[in-house]
């Protein structure tokens, strides 16, 4: 059985695992007589050069190009995407801990095409006359803009927004 890794070679099937010592020789693993073997060192080729061996649960492979490659078990990998993921999300949560959270209601409504200004007015708790006097405008006016009759300008949405304390995007 040969599988590919990042370039080097690993056959597992007829290869005897090898070992380079300091003085550059090789030699099988294990015992002086080369007859036991480690469950964990692997005899890697890349073309006619033969990499490192390094026993252990998790072992450095060796060069692929520009990345350094190592094998560990499984378990240890899937801790550590699981421990990736979690930072990942506190990280969005720090960022997003200021904004508001909008009840689902609001977004169901919204998704329904609800008019936004309305949507928006009683989430805030405001009576129509509320935010009428908030932003200067009458009762009358505000009330054709919620029902689509008129689309108002934009100073008026504008304050109407600032109002709410909601952005323009979300009143258009």
């Amino acid at each position: 059985m040969v599988r590919k890794i990042a370039g080097a070679r690993q056959n597992t099937a007829t290869a005897r695992p090898k070992t380079t010592r300091r003085d550059g020789t090789t030699g099988p693993t294990g015992g002086a007589e080369g007859k036991s073997r480690s469950a964990s060192a692997i005899r890697f080729t890349r073309g006619k050069t033969k990499g490192k061996i390094v026993k252990g649960p998790t072992r450095f492979v060796g060069d692929a190009g520009e990345h350094e490659v190592i094998i560990l078990p499984r378990a240890d990998y899937d801790a550590l995407v699981e421990r990736l993921e979690d930072l990942e999300a506190t990280i969005a949560f720090a960022r997003t801990r200021d904004e508001e959270l909008v009840p689902a209601q609001v977004v169901d409504r919204l998704l329904a095409g609800e008019a936004p200004v309305r949507v928006w007015r009683q989430h805030r708790g405001l009576k129509l006359q509320d935010l009428a006097t908030r932003i200067g405008r009458s009762k009358a006016y505000l009330s054709e803009i919620e029902c689509g009759k008129k689309t108002g300008s934009v100073r008026v949405l504008r304050a109407i927004a600032r109002t709410l304390d909601v952005d323009l995007d979300d009143l258009v």
